[in-house]
């Protein structure tokens, strides 16, 4: 008699089990639904913050790049004023080492040197900052004319292509200026190297006085090619401007 209320605990036991884990199951059931729904809910939001994001990058793409573009142009303003300066500083050496009546000339000359080497040196920066200009500006170029290649409506796909054609233009007057510059440069630097050479071998009073032909010549190359570099500088900065307008949103 005293095992029967033990047999008959049980069942009891066991259904209290069997429902307890049924429970335990819907549960678990219903938390990993909540978990799997935040989840989903999580993605949808990660997922629209990068398309909003991703639509950010493609809208100021353009801005960017004109700003880029407008930046790699104001760095080589800069070299080349910084060269035609030099130009002044080493012409006006030579004047003083061409024009030295009386007294030692080798400080005069040695100065000289040092002037025809620093312009050297100007040159090579410049060049360098041409080319970076130019990559820079090709590829904003590029990335502008997919721009307008992209609008559907004709009227405003065809105000785009008129303004980047007009600054397209503008900037191939800064290509065929920096284009002259180059041209005047070459001989005057030339005649500069061969006076180095001259004037190393007999540094005279009557040497030095033989040279003022020549003198007379690289000095008016020295003009011609600043003349080309004030017009270089004067287009750099019209395409600028132009640039500016574009990566600023102002209106023109």
């Amino acid at each position: 008699m005293r095992g029967r209320p033990m047999f008959r605990h049980r069942p009891v036991a066991g259904l209290r089990g069997i429902r307890l884990q049924r429970k335990v199951i819907r549960f678990t059931e219903r938390q990993g639904f909540h978990k799997k729904e935040e989840n989903m809910k999580k993605m949808k939001w990660m997922g629209l913050a990068i398309m909003m994001g991703l639509a950010a990058g493609c809208s100021t793409t353009g801005y960017q790049k004109a700003g880029r573009g407008s930046d790699s142009m104001a760095v080589c303003q800069g070299e080349i004023q910084s060269a035609r300066e030099q130009v002044s500083r080493t012409i006006t050496s030579l004047d003083s080492l061409i024009n030295a009546q009386v007294g030692d000339l080798r400080p005069l000359f040695a100065d000289f040197n040092t002037q025809v080497t620093q312009l050297e040196k100007d040159k090579e920066a410049a060049a360098s900052r041409v080319i970076q200009m130019q990559a820079d500006n090709k590829a904003y170029f590029a990335s502008w004319a997919q721009d307008v290649a992209a609008i559907s409506d004709p009227t405003m796909k065809a105000q785009s292509q008129q303004r980047l054609e007009e600054t397209y233009k503008n900037y191939q007057q800064v290509e065929k200026s920096l284009l002259k510059v180059r041209d005047a440069y070459l001989p005057m630097s030339s005649k500069l190297k061969d006076f180095q050479v001259a004037l190393n071998q007999d540094l005279s009073p009557s040497g030095v006085a033989g040279l003022k032909p020549s003198y007379a010549k690289v000095r008016q190359e020295a003009i011609t090619l600043q003349g080309t570099m004030r017009e270089a500088l004067s287009q750099i900065q019209a395409a600028r401007q132009k640039m500016t307008y574009r990566a600023s949103g102002i209106v023109q």
